[in-house]
């Protein structure tokens, strides 16, 4: 983050060397006791940046987290919506001359789905629309789809949802905690 042109970790550096140094610069004390300013104040200022520097210590192993749930995330998205998209589409194969109108459109709205979290929600209606339907795994077990194959699909969705639902909860516990440090 930038603070008139400058990252705060700058700013953290610069403002602990000018309060060390007003600490121990007698001259410059009795200048600045014109304006109220004495050690209990420099100290103050001292304990105050102790603060800060911890917060931001804790934002950046924050923001490393996150990142690497993103990370998680992505991996497990980009997985499972390319091994959706192979099932999927060998299954609607299999049904083309015959096809089941619930299967066509639950394929058809979670294919054309473009937000990752809709997605995750109509792959998982899909999957478990396929594996409740008899016919449908019966016709599709002569291509090795088996319930345990689908099943391991259906839970690399959840472990995407899991790991962006992570990420969500990452963010507003970041954010309460922080918020509670500053009442306290």
């Amino acid at each position: 983050m930038y603070i008139l042109g400058y990252s705060i970790s700058f700013f953290l550096e610069y403002s602990l060397l000018v309060l060390k140094s007003l600490k121990d610069d007698v001259e410059a004390l009795n200048l600045l006791s014109h304006f109220t300013y004495s050690i209990a104040t420099i100290e103050e200022g001292l304990n105050v940046h102790e603060i800060a520097q911890q917060m931001e210590s804790a934002q950046i192993q924050y923001h490393a987290e996150m990142n690497n749930v993103g990370s998680l995330f992505n991996a497990l998205y980009k997985y499972a919506h390319e091994q959706f998209m192979d099932y999927s589409g060998i299954i609607l194969l299999e049904f083309k001359d015959d096809m089941d109108s619930t299967l066509k459109s639950l394929a058809a709205e979670a294919s054309a789905e473009r937000k990752p979290i809709n997605w995750l929600k109509k792959s998982k209606e899909f999957y478990t629309y396929v594996l409740k339907t008899k016919k449908i795994m019966d016709r599709i077990a002569q291509y090795g789809f088996i319930a345990e194959k689908l099943d391991a699909a259906f839970n690399k969705v959840v472990e995407a949802e899991d790991a962006k639902a992570l990420y969500f909860r990452g963010h507003w516990q970041f954010g309460l905690e922080n918020y509670l440090k500053w009442l306290w």
